[in-house]
């Protein structure tokens, strides 16, 4: 945050619903190595909606790493479907913080898909304040080569009635490194609180890895909290089924790779 030199701040005003979504480009480029760093404010007013689409691509070759500090406040009743497109090039690098603030009724569901990039270390801070707010995250990253990909969310529960979705996917090949790191805490003040995580993940080759690391800390009693993690390698007998009938192995494993995942990627809403 302290190192931006300039940024976006993007304001929905109160009961606002824009048909077209909002389509926000992240662009690293230059032919030298360099740093930047950006900042993002978006305010919703009341139920308002917004419809946000964000992509980070790479123009050129060189090396670059990006920095991105923002923040998303959504007042009471309003709704916000956020479509993030991770492409950078091979050889950059982001780094990059969210603060979402949740009031009463309000909804927010991200959809986040990490295919590009040398290095991507996402980091998100969710606090669900008001009294029934929801938020539904969806999630996949992909990570081949020497490539390297970090996703940390932190959940806080304040609002009672609060509810958390999170659905991940991760799939690793050659020496890609990848991880998820999800916390939900839940505090005292969150009574009737329901929240859940989903993370399986997909090793292709014997040196890829992927750490999962669901957490909760739940601090009342009255509460539906479930995690669950999982990292395997596709089922050799789905694969032989498919050999069987004629495919070459190369398109059997696409095919098992590509409905592992598909039920994220069939969520997204554009």
């Amino acid at each position: 945050d302290a190192f931006a030199a300039g940024g976006v701040v993007i304001r929905v005003d109160a009961s606002a619903a824009p048909a077209d979504p909002l389509y926000l480009l992240h662009v690293s480029s230059g032919s030298l190595p360099g740093t930047s760093h950006a900042r993002v404010v978006i305010e919703v007013g009341a139920s308002a909606e917004l419809r946000l689409v964000e992509q980070f691509v790479t123009l050129g070759a060189a090396p670059a790493f990006s920095n991105l500090a923002a923040e998303l406040r959504i007042d009471t009743g309003a709704k916000v479907e956020h479509l993030r497109l991770h492409q950078s090039g091979t050889q950059s690098a982001q780094l990059e913080t969210w603060f979402v603030e949740q009031q009463a009724d309000s909804s927010y569901s991200q959809h986040l898909f990490a295919l590009g990039g040398r290095v991507l270390r996402s980091n998100l801070n969710l606090s669900l304040a008001g009294s029934r707010a929801q938020c539904r995250l969806a999630g996949l990253f992909m990570v081949d080569g020497e490539r390297q990909a970090d996703l940390y969310t932190q959940i806080a529960h304040h609002g009672v009635a609060t509810r958390t979705i999170q659905n991940f996917r991760g799939i690793a090949s050659e020496r890609g490194r990848g991880a998820l790191n999800g916390r939900i805490v839940v505090h005292p003040s969150a009574r009737g609180a329901d929240a859940s995580q989903s993370s399986r993940n997909l090793l292709l080759t014997p040196l890829a890895e992927i750490n999962s690391r669901p957490q909760l800390e739940i601090h009342t009693d009255d509460v539906k909290c479930r995690h669950g993690a999982t990292i395997g390698t596709l089922d050799p007998a789905q694969l032989f089924y498919l050999l069987a009938r004629g495919l070459d192995p190369e398109t059997a494993q696409s095919l098992l790779t590509f409905a592992f995942c598909e039920d994220v990627i069939a969520g997204v809403p554009l």
